[in-house]
């Protein structure tokens, strides 16, 4: 990253986080007979993991999340002829955000992505009475400059939400979920939707010094696997992020940090040791892991596969040993390369795959009672073309990511 460039981010960090009243309000209109919810209401439902924390100077509490795809979900009824008004109150930093309200008949009603910096009043009106069911998802991930020089120059990308607000003719209703099953997904770049929103014209210095332009979690793995099982959904993905060693090992450890995945995978906020998160808040069906690939690729000193092969078993005893009661399905993927990535001596995805495999197989052979799979994405092209899939860096578009997921949908099934 170029000095100069993160300066300039750190500057506009300090600005949103500190100079700008937290609760401070758009100019529009005020709310009239408002009722306020505050975050921590029951009515309201946040999914992945959020942290809780009292707001200087007032006491009252805010949530917050920087892990992508995490998610806030309130329902509301909307009865009166005139003023369907809801306000929902957040600070986004380094962050886009997707909106969707559906009625309670399965029609989308209002879509959007804010892509705003700082206090955010969104309000939204409901054209006609009826129940619906309200979004907000984080589409970003945590650290979109690193956990080194990055982190400690600009922040991280990170949501909280204050408040929702509401008008005489709408109220929210107690919660009732719409989903039934939980799945997890642990990775790197690809699972956390990174170039996804790019394009291969996407200038590098965008892609790579402000990723979370084209971070899009929600048309990744995680979202499009989720929406086909009707899953709730727990993202742990980074990019560079490895088992052993992150992207360029060593070489590149002043940016990416010192931290690989089972250092991560623990937290609440992926950039605070503290709090451990409680895994009973989210005991998943499945877990579906893709790592391996940083740990060989763009390295030029990649591990014994050895030590990679006990570096994998530890890690899937760790994820294992966080539920002791229900422990889930494990399937570890690798792969998802289009031809051209068979090319690349530095960044070939599928060139690592028989070293995760290895270690997959190695976890079943030696812990028989546990539930895990291995699947490979092939690089032939079968799957991920080159043509019309790719986005930025070489890494998938929405529509390579839709295909790796008709490619596993399948395969999940059966399991």
């Amino acid at each position: 990253l170029k000095l100069t460039t993160m300066k300039i981010l750190s500057i506009l960090a300090l600005i949103v986080t500190v100079m700008i009243p937290p609760f401070a309000l758009s100019t529009s209109s005020p709310l009239r007979k408002r009722r306020t919810y505050l975050a921590d209401d029951r009515r309201i439902h946040y999914e992945g993991r959020w942290d809780f924390i009292a707001q200087e100077g007032t006491g009252i509490n805010i949530a917050q999340a920087d892990w992508g795809c995490t998610a806030v979900h309130f329902q509301v009824a909307a009865f009166h002829d005139s003023s369907r008004v809801f306000s929902v109150s957040l600070m986004s930093i380094f962050s886009r955000i997707s909106v969707k309200v559906t009625r309670f008949d399965g029609k989308v009603v209002h879509e959007d992505i804010i892509d705003q910096f700082g206090p955010v009043d969104y309000q939204i009106r409901l054209k006609t009475k009826g129940k619906y069911m309200v979004s907000f998802r984080k589409l970003t991930q945590p650290a979109p400059f690193g956990y080194g020089i990055g982190l400690e120059l600009a922040g991280s990308s990170r949501v909280q939400l204050i408040n929702v607000s509401t008008r005489r003719g709408v109220r929210l209703m107690q919660y009732k979920p719409q989903t039934t099953r939980r799945i997890q997904f642990i990775g790197a770049s690809d699972m956390a939707g990174f170039c996804v929103d790019g394009t291969p014209d996407t200038p590098s210095d965008v892609a790579t010094q402000a990723s979370f332009m084209v971070t899009n979690c929600d048309e990744a793995l995680p979202g499009l696997i989720s929406e086909e099982f009707n899953a709730e959904t727990s993202v742990q993905a980074e990019s560079g992020i490895g088992v052993f060693q992150n992207a360029l090992g060593s070489v590149n450890a002043s940016l990416l940090g010192p931290f690989q995945m089972p250092e991560l995978f623990p937290r609440t906020i992926s950039v605070q040791e503290e709090p451990v998160y409680d895994s009973s808040l989210f005991e998943p069906d499945l877990v579906v892991i893709s790592l391996g690939g940083n740990d060989f690729n763009n390295n030029p000193f990649p591990p014994e596969v050895s030590t990679f092969i006990d570096a994998y078993e530890n890690f899937l005893l760790q994820v294992l040993d966080s539920f002791p009661e229900n422990p889930p399905t494990i399937v570890s993927i690798c792969g998802q390369g289009s031809p051209e990535d068979l090319l690349n001596p530095f960044n070939n995805r599928c060139g690592p795959c028989p070293f995760v495999e290895e270690a997959a197989l190695a976890f079943q052979t030696k812990y028989p009672d546990t539930n895990t799979h291995y699947i490979f994405v092939t690089c032939d092209g079968s799957i991920v073309t080159g043509v019309d899939d790719i986005g930025c860096e070489s890494h998938k578009n929405a529509l390579g990511q839709s295909r790796v997921a008709e490619f596993l949908v399948p395969q999940l099934k059966d399991i």
